[in-house]
This record gives structure tokens, sequence and C-alpha cells, in this order.
């Protein structure tokens, strides 16, 4: 198992991820599938998510599978819920960062702290 906690899943430089990819191309052939609890665990990012599928997992000859989504990619079926459930979920990120930044704006607008660590501080 692999796990990146307090790491995003919007990017692939997290240190789980890498090692979990070694471990992949390593285990080329005996691995059959990737299996994850939800699709957002692997990637949050669509674009990254489709290629580590589509590019990576297919040159490794290796399937995904999400449990709580009930999807895997050994089906066709399974292959267009990928693409559904990766578009509502880049939806679903960008929902919320649009809301947390117009919260956050209209809380600095009131002249109230709107979150965040401050770099310069002692």
């Amino acid at each position: 198992m692999f796990k990146d906690e307090s790491f995003s899943g919007s990017n692939i430089n997290r240190p789980g991820y890498k090692k979990m990819m070694e471990y992949l191309t390593d285990h080329k052939g005996v691995v059959k599938s990737v299996v994850v609890s939800k699709m957002d665990r692997a990637h949050n990012n669509q674009l990254n998510l489709l290629q580590f599928i589509k590019v990576k997992l297919a040159e490794l000859n290796m399937d995904f599978v999400s449990i709580t989504e009930s999807f895997d990619t050994s089906t066709m079926i399974g292959l267009m819920m990928l693409g559904t459930f990766s578009t509502f979920g880049k939806f679903e990120r960008e929902a919320i960062n649009e809301r947390t930044r117009s919260n956050r704006l209209s809380t600095a607008l009131k002249n109230k702290y709107a979150g965040g660590h401050c770099k310069t501080c002692i």
C-alpha cells in the first residue's frame, strides 16, 4: 500500500506516488491491477489520471480499479465510467477552489483574516 498524506493528488511529485510507480515498473508482468479506494486518491487532476491509466498503466499492461466508484478499466464500461468520473472530479475540485477563493476575497475585503500561513511572520 502506498500513501501520500499531506500531499495533493493534483500533482505527481509525491513520495508515495513515486514509490508506487517504481514498484509497478519493477513488477511488470506480476502486478495485474492498481486498486484504489477512490479514483482521486491516485490523481485528482483529470489529465494526470488519464495519462496514468491510458499511458503508464497501459505500457505496463495493468488495469485500474476503483472500489467505491465501481469501475474497472479492463472493461469497456469501466473505461467509459473513468471518463465520466474524472470529468465530475475535475468539476468538483474547480468548484471547491472557486468557492474558497471567493470566500477568502470576501473575508479580506471586510478587513478580516482570510486564512493561510504568513511566510514572513516571526
